[in-house]
């Protein structure tokens, strides 16, 4: 999958926290209205993205909505948003061992969120 039809605020994203440029793209299956891809940065990083040039201005507002009234603890795990705009919704990997949980801690995949303050 080429990199060039990423929409380019997901790249001013990406290289404003530092993590440099998209190293490698490997296309998920799913999704009807989203293109859905893991992507690994120049950092090793990597992040689920989701992208659609069409898609409705509020699609991924809804969805980071949805996601976080799904984080609950004792639910099953969702993934965290890293950022999300009008083309793209950019999530946590949970497809790997462990996950830095953007709300602070780290949280295996599967499991329970740990949270610094409680």
């Amino acid at each position: 999958m080429p990199h060039d039809n990423l929409p380019p605020d997901l790249r001013d994203t990406i290289q404003a926290e530092g993590h440099g440029q998209i190293r490698d793209l490997e296309p998920l299956k799913g999704g009807v209205i989203s293109d859905t891809a893991r992507i690994t940065l120049d950092s090793g990083d990597t992040y689920v993205l989701k992208w659609c040039a069409d898609a409705k201005p509020d699609l991924y507002q809804k969805e980071t909505d949805g996601l976080q009234r799904l984080n609950l603890d004792g639910c099953p795990r969702v993934p965290g948003v890293i950022s999300f705009s009008e083309s793209h919704l950019l999530l946590e990997d949970l497809g790997r061992a462990a996950i830095h949980h953007p709300m602070g801690g780290v949280r295996p995949a599967g499991g329970p969120a740990a949270h610094p303050s409680r």
